[in-house]
């Protein structure tokens, strides 16, 4: 009689190596298998990765473009392969370094990557050419402002030129040397400007008369009644809002001020919108006090649907839509909103420590006078709020005004 004998403890431990591989496979949805260097930002999103740095010393971070864990692993050990500096001698001209450039280098869109092989072939290359890279420095990169600027180049499309070679030179660890000595042409770009009364009252108009948004009344609301920032606004959980004290506690990870804690008074009109708010956004799935009062959507089912646990990424859409159809300024921001409170503060004499606290900057609050400070802050509020119904009805009063006056010379012209 043959017996056949089975390892129960080797067949337990292999089996429990099948499981244990098969969970590796399953690995976090933010986490890869440990050494990999892959991760996520959310589960079932694309993977990422770290490769290089950043012209200012952070690592840069990309993504795959891949949701599947061997195409993302296969994506990065290729792309690390083909984005490895080439030696650069003494006598290295620039035109290989840029060819070898080109060719190993990823976009993020094809437009990006036109844009930057236009700058390339055009414009850099034609200058520095011939030139040793190891023998470019801060005087040549200014001669080439000064060449570009006589040929009529604006200074913004200069700055995305020499940003393109910047890229360049810091892949081989050569733009250290340079940087400390050159500076680019400072930004002209459109730094904002206060609402004017006009302008609040057709915004208003309009999201009077439309509910595309349901969400975009009260954060113009919000906004513009406490002068919080619009990341700060979309990020708001229920917890956050306050009723009784009236007040918004904003507690992001990155904030500025020293308790980690940001608090923005609320105006009579901000606590109207905000009850309604938490009214809505319970209709819509927002019940736990860690869920967002503007929440995010998700695939499910082949559409989209209300995430409660997920902030909106943002309002610029329908700000857009709403900017458009009120016909005001195509250039005004939702974060000038900020800057109109600061104005309207500046008009009623508010000091400029106690703005910057009423605003969420980051100067401290010394526990001896905070009670008082809180105190402070509720008048200026009330200050404020006068001042902006006082301002509106004298708006109010001007149109009425300038549309009888026009209705008189009506009457007068018939008559004649």
């Amino acid at each position: 009689m043959t017996h056949c004998r089975i390892d129960v403890r080797e067949f337990s431990i292999s089996t429990n190596q099948g499981t244990f591989m098969q969970e590796v496979k399953k690995k976090s949805n933010r986490q890869g298998r440990g050494g990999d260097g892959l991760h996520r930002k959310r589960k079932g999103g694309s993977w990422y990765f770290y490769h290089g740095k950043k012209p200012n010393g952070k690592p840069n971070e990309l993504s795959t473009g891949k949701k599947d864990y061997n195409e993302a692993l296969a994506y990065r050990a290729a792309y690390i392969k083909r984005s490895q500096p080439m030696r650069v001698g003494k006598r290295t001209k620039f035109q290989e370094v840029a060819q070898n450039w080109k060719e190993t280098r990823d976009f993020k869109s094809k437009v990006t990557g036109a844009t930057y092989l236009n700058a390339l072939n055009n414009h850099l290359l034609p200058h520095f050419e011939s030139m040793a890279v190891r023998d470019i420095n801060a005087d040549d990169l200014r001669n080439y402002q000064s060449k570009r600027l006589g040929e009529n180049g604006d200074e913004a499309t200069i700055n995305l030129e020499l940003s393109v070679f910047r890229m360049i030179l810091n892949r081989l660890e050569l733009w250290q040397g340079i940087k400390e000595d050159f500076e680019f042409f400072p930004s002209k770009g459109f730094s904002g400007r206060p609402w004017q009364q006009n302008e609040v009252d057709a915004v208003s108009a309009e999201l009077a008369s439309q509910k595309s948004f349901w969400y975009f009344s009260f954060a113009e609301t919000i906004l513009y009644e406490s002068g919080m920032a619009h990341k700060q606004c979309r990020c708001l959980r229920r917890r956050d809002i306050d009723l009784i004290r009236g007040i918004f506690s904003v507690s992001r990870p990155t904030t500025k001020s020293p308790n980690g804690v940001r608090i923005f008074r609320m105006t009579a009109k901000a606590r109207e919108a905000a009850t309604e708010l938490l009214e809505e956004a319970k209709k819509r799935g927002s019940t736990e006090p860690e869920h967002f009062v503007f929440p995010g959507t998700v695939w499910g089912g082949g559409k989209r649907v209300l995430d409660p646990t997920r902030p909106i990424s943002n309002f610029n859409f329908a700000w857009r839509k709403v900017r458009q159809c009120a016909g005001i300024d195509p250039k005004l921001r939702l974060q000038d909103l900020r800057s109109t409170l600061a104005t309207d503060m500046s008009e009623v004499g508010i000091n400029p420590l106690r703005a910057g606290q009423m605003l969420g900057m980051s100067e401290p609050v010394r526990a001896g006078i905070r009670n008082h400070s809180l105190l402070a802050k509720r008048a200026d509020m009330q200050k404020v709020e006068h001042m902006r119904n006082e301002r509106a009805k004298e708006y109010l009063l001007s149109q009425v005004a300038d549309t009888s006056t026009r209705d008189d010379d009506l009457q007068v012209d018939e008559w004649l």
